[in-house]
């Protein structure tokens, strides 16, 4: 007998064993010849931390009918994906090493992921979007139902999870590192948080504003470097920073409507927008250039403002209006912030008529800090600073109606409820040797990026 009969003879027989009410094995394991591939989703079968443990294993998939549908052998440090097509329907997984769990396939439109982990002996289904081109276009002229709401209409200490010890530790899981942060309500509730990892494209992960759970991850068109998000409630539009000087716009309420459709049958969702960059599904079509490499943005009193990371401080107010279903810019202010360096987040207060600006800053190990302006005049006036000792590396921030600010950290997998703007206000110190390393760091990001910004605010 050669060995490649030997194999599958041992094969056979390692799936007799577990399954004894499995008759005529050997003429089953050709039964997934018989799929339909035209009714058929592909599924990709992962099997991850295959180790001395479990040098080898054999996983049988049976359709409702207890018929096997395919037969899958696994070697300890193999090249681990295997692709098999399934036809919609619910399947029982059996392993040798203890995997027994149901999945559902309901689509054949979609391709599933199923990841077998040898660690905690589970199997996790895992769906890959495509976004339906039929059901699901944007058309910012429609009236929306309702009217989403953004965070500085909330209140963090009402028992939401958004303000404190919100769970991102997915995001570390996967290697990608955090970096805006935006709270949604109303039709659809959500926290997002845009995400980076070199060489890889960004993404942007979801989380239910109520109960804090994971839900699952959108992947973007791009590589670019996502330092910031922001939700327009007006036209339902998602903002996120993109590269020189332009900003992609999304349709929330087409990315959330996938999202819930696909969540019905699995808690962990990717809807992938790279592969489909087309006005006519979630990605909008706007003609913003914010005339600098923005480091975040946050939307406010219905106009856009953007802000660079570098050590010029510059802030960039676009008034914008929807025209043709297209978000074209009408007209960009430009103001020139005093001790505003390497800014990692914004947002705006408002108390007893006053405008409050919020920005927060970090750099590696050095502490961040949060700083203030008023507006007074048309002019942003530089109030206070407060360093934040305790935290480094303070990423996206978000205010609430009472002044409350909740951020999320690079270095930490929480959310975090740090201070309140009346704290800020009433600081009387400064850090000068922080302010110092951040006026060092921002003079040599300057050095290597042009935002292209050399007038003043007329």
């Amino acid at each position: 007998m050669n060995n490649k009969k030997r194999t599958l003879a041992l094969f056979l027989m390692a799936s007799l064993s577990l399954y004894p009410y499995i008759k005529d094995i050997a003429e089953d394991i050709s039964i997934q010849n018989n799929i339909d591939d035209e009714e058929s989703v592909k599924v990709i079968c992962r099997f991850k931390y295959l180790f001395k443990l479990h040098k080898e294993d054999v996983i049988s998939i049976l359709n409702n009918k207890n018929e096997v549908v395919a037969i899958l052998g696994v070697e300890e440090n193999e090249i681990n994906d295997t692709y098999i097509n399934l036809n919609k329907g619910k399947y029982r997984v059996y392993s040798k090493s203890g995997f027994d769990q149901i999945i559902t396939i309901d689509d054949v439109l979609d391709t599933y992921l199923l990841e077998f982990n040898y660690i905690n002996k589970s199997v996790k289904e895992k769906r890959i979007i495509d976004i339906d081109t039929d059901n699901y276009k944007t058309n910012l002229s429609n009236n929306k139902d309702e009217i989403n709401y953004i965070a500085s209409d909330l209140d963090f200490n009402k028992g939401y999870v958004e303000s404190n010890n919100l769970d991102y530790s997915r995001i570390m899981d996967d290697e990608y590192i955090q970096q805006g942060y935006t709270i949604v309500g109303g039709t659809y509730p959500s926290i997002l948080i845009s995400a980076y990892k070199q060489n890889e494209k960004s993404r942007i992960y979801i989380f239910d504003r109520e109960s804090g759970n994971y839900e699952g991850f959108i992947t973007l068109p791009n590589k670019n470097h996502v330092g910031g998000l922001t939700y327009d409630p007006i036209n339902d539009i998602l903002f996120i920073t993109g590269s020189n000087g332009t900003i992609t716009t999304y349709d929330y309420s087409v990315l959330m409507k996938t999202l819930n459709n696909a969540s019905e049958i699995t808690d962990d969702v990717h809807i992938d927008l790279s592969k489909k960059v087309n006005s006519n599904l979630a990605i909008v079509e706007n003609d913003f250039d914010v005339m600098q490499q923005a480091s975040t943005l946050t939307f406010y009193n219905n106009k856009l403002y953007s802000i660079d990371f570098g050590y010029n401080g510059v802030l960039v107010e676009t008034n914008y209006k929807v025209i043709d279903n297209m978000l074209v810019s009408t007209k960009n202010t430009i103001y020139n912030l005093e001790n505003s360096r390497c800014v990692q987040g914004i947002a705006f207060y408002k108390k007893n008529n006053e405008t409050y600006l919020i920005l927060s800053s970090s750099l590696g190990l050095i502490d961040s800090k949060l700083t203030i302006y008023k507006l007074r005049d048309d002019e942003y006036i530089y109030m206070s600073e407060l360093t934040i000792n305790s935290n480094r590396k303070m990423e996206g921030i978000s205010v609430d109606r009472l002044g409350n600010i909740s951020s999320i950290f690079e270095g930490d997998s929480e959310s975090k409820l740090i201070t309140n703007v009346d704290d800020i206000i009433n600081n009387n110190s400064v850090d000068n040797m922080n302010n110092i390393l951040y006026d060092v760091s921002g003079f040599f990001w300057d050095i290597g990026h042009d935002n292209g910004i050399k007038v003043k605010k007329k």
